[in-house]
């Protein structure tokens, strides 16, 4: 776009020229000669404003297209975040409050909150093109799943110290470490796909 309205500017500026060298070396010397000369500058003008109105509204098409992008991109971010930070939640309280649960003989967590951020989840997916925040949601999916299964399982026998609760402690106590370092790596990482867009990074 600069390099074609510098083109432009330059060959406007090289027929003004000519046009000027043409007025001072043959001025009119009577109305017909005037006439011409003005029917010959309205023509340039003519020609001036039929190229420089396209360019202005082209411009302006592209700089409105660009703002589209920048405001879909950062409601994309924006999301990312808010999804990012109620997993990490949701995983943390999920594992912290498991154990009492299945100690009660109940399930470790609901599945509900589980399933409900998992589906808002997948709508953010189906309009999401940035890779990064894709790799983010994937990541999401993928937790909100592999925690559910286990927090989901019922410890119909209760009470804590039967068979099938130790089993669940012991599986729990493997991997909420690791579940919980993945949310807020997960919730990091949206951060800084958030930051990068107000930034001015482009998708």
């Amino acid at each position: 776009m600069g390099r074609l309205t510098g083109a432009t500017l330059f060959a406007a500026g090289f027929f003004a020229g000519i046009a000027v060298g043409w007025f001072v070396k043959y001025p009119p010397t009577d109305s017909a000669s005037a006439a011409s000369w003005v029917q010959a500058l309205g023509s340039l003008a003519a020609i001036g404003i039929a190229v420089w109105v396209p360019l202005r509204e082209r411009r302006a098409t592209e700089k409105r297209l660009a703002d589209e992008r920048a405001a879909r991109s950062r409601q994309q971010a924006e999301q990312v975040r808010t999804l990012a930070a109620d997993t990490a939640i949701l995983i943390h309280n999920s594992i912290a409050r498991a154990p009492e649960n299945w100690n009660k003989g109940g399930v470790g967590a609901e599945v509900e909150p589980f399933s409900d951020l998992s589906q808002r989840v997948v709508a953010v997916e189906q309009n999401e093109f940035n890779k990064h925040r894709l790799a983010i949601l994937f990541g999401m999916r993928a937790l909100l799943t592999e925690v559910r299964e286990l927090v989901r399982q019922h410890d119909r026998q209760g009470p804590r110290w039967n068979a099938e609760s130790k089993r669940l402690d012991v599986q729990l106590e493997q991997n909420s470490d690791r579940w919980r370092q993945i949310a807020n790596n997960l919730n990091d990482e949206a951060i800084s796909a958030l930051r990068a867009v107000e930034s001015g990074a482009s998708d």
